[in-house]
């Protein structure tokens, strides 16, 4: 298995945890939110813990922020460039 592959399947074990991930609309590059805190805590009735999901998601992914509109820092220069 590559690692992407690996990587969204690891994702689609923590679908919640997806608010944390950013995709550009424009080049599909994904992401984690830089602003993602270093611990994430999960409910599941029996109080509240930590998850191990922050750490574990840097691992398959770089911090990627968008804008306002989903683009990456990178297809925005390019749009201000050309456009």
């Amino acid at each position: 298995m590559d690692r992407k592959t690996e990587a969204l399947n690891y994702l689609k074990q923590y679908p919640k945890m997806t608010k944390w991930m950013n995709t550009c609309i424009c080049c599909g590059t994904m992401g984690y939110n830089p602003d993602m805190p270093e611990k994430i805590t999960s409910r599941d009735g029996n109080g509240e813990y930590n998850t191990v999901f922050s750490r574990n998601i840097k691992k398959y992914f770089f911090p990627l922020r968008v804008n306002d509109m989903g683009m990456c820092d990178i297809c925005q220069k390019y749009w201000r460039e050309n456009h």
